[in-house]
C-alpha cells in the first residue's frame, strides 16, 4: 500500500504517513499565525520610524492626523540640511561684521524717509493675529494702524515677506498710519501728562473743590462704591446722622 504524501504549496514541506493530511493542516495554521503576527508587529511600529534608502536623506513618515501647523513644522524638519553645520562656527573675521552693531528693528530706508518727511508714522507690532486685529481693526482713528503691504506702501515692496504678504522682521510686522493721526495721539498724550503734572486733571479738580469749601469732600472710586457714570446724591444731615454711618447713595 502506497504511503500518503502531502506537500505545502507555500514552503514545499512534505508530510508522509496516515497523518500526513492532519500534519499539513496544522502546518498551514501555524504559517497563517506567523504571517498574522508579522503583520501585527509591522502595524504597531511608530509612524516616526526613520527609513534609510541608498542615496536619500532620512525622512520621518508624516502622521496623517497632524494639524496644518504641526505638518508645517515637520516639513521644516525634513527640509533642513543637517549635514551643513558650518554656520555654527563663528570665526574672528565674522566678529568684524559691523552689521551686528546696527539696530535689528531699524526701519527700511523708504520708511525712514517717509517718517522724516512727516508723511507716515511706523510701528513694529508682534506678529500675532490677535495683536494685529487689536491695532488694525478694533482701534478707532487716530489710534488705528494699517499693515505695510504692497498696496498700502508700494515703496516697501522689496521688503514684503511673501509668506505673509506684509513687511516683517524677526517676529514683528510693520504697521503704518498717516502722520497727522500720529500727531493727534502724541498731542493728546502730552496734554494728559501736563494735566497730571500741574494738577489740572481729575485729581486737581478734586483738590480745588476741597479747598473751596472746608465742609465739602470729594468721594470717588471703588472704596465708596461709586462708579464712573453714577450721580452722587448726599444729604448733609444724613451724612452727619448716626443712622447713615457716613455712607453715600449712588444712583446710576
Amino acid at each position: 500500500m502506497e504511503a500518503t504524501a502531502c506537500t505545502c504549496a507555500v514552503c514545499g514541506k512534505t508530510y508522509t504517513g496516515d497523518s500526513a493530511e492532519k500534519q499539513l493542516r496544522m502546518h498551514k495554521l501555524s504559517a497563517h499565525e506567523r504571517t498574522k503576527l508579522k503583520e501585527t508587529e509591522a502595524m504597531s511600529k511608530p509612524t516616526t520610524e526613520v527609513k534609510k534608502e541608498s542615496g536619500t536623506a532620512e525622512k520621518p513618515n508624516l502622521n496623517p492626523n497632524l494639524t496644518a501647523a504641526e505638518r508645517a513644522i515637520v516639513e521644516r524638519v525634513i527640509g533642513q540640511d543637517e549635514s551643513d553645520l558650518s554656520w555654527m562656527t563663528v570665526t574672528e573675521g565674522d566678529m568684524e561684521d559691523y552689521s551686528l552693531q546696527g539696530d535689528p528693528m531699524e526701519l527700511p530706508p523708504p520708511a525712514k524717509k517717509a517718517q522724516y518727511e512727516c508723511r507716515f508714522a511706523f510701528h513694529w507690532a508682534k506678529l500675532d493675529a490677535g495683536r494685529i486685529d487689536e491695532l488694525t481693526k478694533q482701534a478707532r482713528p487716530p489710534y488705528r494702524w494699517a499693515l505695510c503691504t504692497r498696496s498700502t506702501t508700494p515703496e516697501l515692496a522689496q521688503w514684503v515677506n511673501d509668506a505673509y504678504g506684509c513687511v516683517t522682521r524677526h517676529d514683528c510686522a510693520l504697521l503704518m498710519k498717516p502722520w497727522h493721526h500720529h500727531e493727534l495721539v502724541k498731542r493728546a498724550k502730552a496734554e494728559l501728562s501736563k494735566a497730571h503734572e500741574d494738577g489740572t486733571g481729575i485729581a486737581g479738580r478734586k483738590n480745588q473743590i476741597a479747598e473751596r469749601d472746608d465742609d465739602v469732600e470729594a468721594y470717588s472710586g471703588k472704596k465708596f462704591g461709586i462708579g464712573k457714570g453714577d450721580e452722587v446724591l448726599a444729604d448733609e444731615s444724613y451724612m452727619d446722622g448716626s443712622e447713615g454711618n457716613g455712607e453715600l447713595a449712588a444712583a446710576g
